[in-house]
Order: structure tokens, then C-alpha cells, then sequence
């Protein structure tokens, strides 16, 4: 953590005035804002996150360390103005006297480090003396709640004051690596769950149209998900049951979250039909998915089973 709090927090060189100098400002900040929000690859988002550090301070070195699972260290997942051989590779203790933990974490706001050589409040850190670092701004990355995903600041090898503009430049920057990793994290959990689900998962839009089918598919209708997408729902569904799923999907239009579960009959190939139990959910405002969420099980022998009964 010592080299954590330095490490991820130190400021250094003049700050870019230039015109050309907003302007990489702006587009590295445009550059994470747009990664984040679509979720993309964790290590994409850190890596522009730490040259948006850079370029948005006017330092010549940034970081992003990550905690580790069991909270004993911090990792370098990220760095500009680094050996790129430390990335992944170097790492400082979480805890203990002085630790980058003890300095950085306790603090909910950006921490200052004017002069690394003459803190009182942090352990000397080999590896930013090795890399010649005197001064620096760090920041907490968190997760949910107050979980810590990990700390990304910016180093400098000349003394450096930092003002309030500076601290909430850093904290922005860090909440947008937090959102985008947790979008992410989110994601690729949810694609996970929906890979390998035993019920059918589709997705359409406003229009009816599919645009998206998971797996399951095949093993219900003995076709593959590409061959879904871009059909209308309503071909798939029985004649004597579309009305009434039309008229549901007009309701699960009109307001957003869960709806009532209906079942309506489907297509089964060589004129069969399965019963499907469907459970809709309207994630059209919801950026990650803009559409109707379908979540359909096979009921066909429960049906069959209640009608024998029924005779």
C-alpha cells in the first residue's frame, strides 16, 4: 500500500496551459467516459484511465493499483510513464505501520503527498524512490458500497502542490474506472448466468423484434439462437394465443420492470407446439439491454399433466 498511496497518488510535472494540452485532456476523459459506459474490457478502461490522469494533470507518471482478493496487497494493473515490465508484476503490502493502507484508505477524499522524502504519515516505499517520485494526489477506486477495488493517483519527480480543482479532476476520473468496471463486472456475470441457463432468454425490441437468444433454444427447439434474431416474436407464437400476447406486449411497453407470467404456445418444428411459461421485464431505458427481457420455461407436460386432470 506504502507504494500504493505514493505510487497511485503522486502529481508531478507543470500542467499542460496549451491549447493542444486541453484538448488530450478532453478527448482521454471522453476516451474512459465512453469505455465505461459501455462496459468494455477492464484492462481498456485502466489503462485509459491512468493516461486520462496524466493528461488531465499535467504529470508525467500515473497508476491504478488493484487490491488483491485477500486484501493483503495492492497490484499494478495500470501505469503511464512506467516501466511496462512492473505492470502486473510489482506489488506493496495492504497493511501495517505506515502502509499505503493506513495512509490512503483511511480517507474518503483525495490524499496530498507535497514531498514523499519528508512524510511523517507514510513508510518509505522502495520502489517510488527507485522511480525518483516526490510528490503526488491519490485517490480510492470503489466498489459497491465501500468495498476497495483499488487506488489510482499520479506521480511526480519534482515537489508539486495540488489544489481542490486537482483532487476532484482525480476523483471523477476515479469514478468513472468504478462504474465502468462494476457495468462490467455486472455484465459478465449476468452473460454468464444467461450462457448457461436451462430456460429460454430472449430479448426484443419496441417492435417485437428479437435481438438476442441464448442457448436454450436449442434444446427446446432444436434450432440455433443466430437463426432467431431478427424475426418477429409474434411468427413463432400460435395464432389462436398471439392476440393475447400482443395485447401483453403492448402492457410491458408501457411501463418499465416485471409484468405477470403468461404462457402461450411456440412453435416446435414439424407442426408441434411446446408450452412456454413467459415472464417479461421492460429494460428499455436500460443501456446494457434496450429491449424486453423474455424469460421463458417449458411447461408442456405441467400442461399437458392439468389437462388430463381437468377431463
Amino acid at each position: 500500500m506504502e507504494v500504493g498511496s505514493a505510487f497511485s497518488g503522486a502529481l508531478g510535472t507543470a500542467r499542460k496551459s496549451s491549447s493542444s494540452g486541453a484538448s488530450a485532456a478532453t478527448v482521454s476523459l471522453a476516451r474512459l467516459s465512453t469505455l465505461a459506459l459501455q462496459g468494455a474490457a477492464e484492462q481498456d478502461m485502466i489503462d485509459a484511465a491512468v493516461r486520462a490522469v496524466a493528461a488531465t494533470l499535467g504529470v508525467a507518471m500515473a497508476t491504478y493499483m488493484e487490491l488483491s482478493p485477500e486484501e493483503d496487497l495492492f497490484r499494478l494493473r495500470g501505469a503511464f510513464g512506467w516501466p511496462e515490465g512492473l505492470i502486473g508484476v510489482a506489488t506493496v503490502p495492504a497493511s501495517g505501520p505506515g502502509s499505503y493502507a493506513d495512509f490512503v484508505l483511511s480517507h474518503a477524499s483525495p490524499e496530498v503527498v507535497d514531498d514523499l522524502r519528508t512524510a511523517v504519515r507514510l513508510a518509505s516505499s522502495q520502489l517510488l524512490a527507485d522511480m525518483g517520485v516526490v510528490s503526488g494526489l491519490v485517490a480510492v477506486v470503489y466498489g459497491a458500497g465501500v468495498e476497495v477495488l483499488g487506488v489510482i493517483g499520479a506521480q511526480s519527480t519534482v515537489e508539486r502542490s495540488f489544489d481542490e480543482d486537482d483532487a476532484w479532476a482525480l476523483q471523477t476520473i476515479a469514478n468513472m474506472l468504478s462504474t465502468g468496471v462494476l457495468r462490467r463486472w455486472s455484465e459478465t456475470r449476468l452473460g454468464v448466468l444467461v450462457q448457461n441457463s436451462s430456460d429460454l432468454i430472449v430479448v426484443i425490441d419496441a417492435e417485437g423484434e428479437v435481438i438476442y437468444c441464448n442457448p436454450a433454444v436449442r434444446s427446446l427447439f432444436g434450432v440455433e439462437p443466430g437463426s432467431i434474431i431478427g424475426r418477429w416474436m409474434g411468427e413463432l407464437i400460435h395464432p389462436e394465443d398471439l392476440t393475447r400476447a400482443e395485447e401483453a406486449f403492448a402492457r410491458d411497453l408501457a411501463a418499465p420492470g416485471a409484468h405477470p407470467a403468461a404462457r402461450y404456445r411456440f412453435a416446435a418444428g414439424l407442426g408441434g407446439w411446446r408450452v412456454l411459461e413467459v415472464v417479461a421485464t421492460n429494460y428499455l431505458h436500460d443501456p446494457s439491454v434496450r429491449g424486453v427481457l423474455l424469460n421463458a420455461r417449458d411447461v408442456t407436460e405441467q400442461n399437458k399433466a392439468t389437462a388430463e386432470c381437468t377431463l
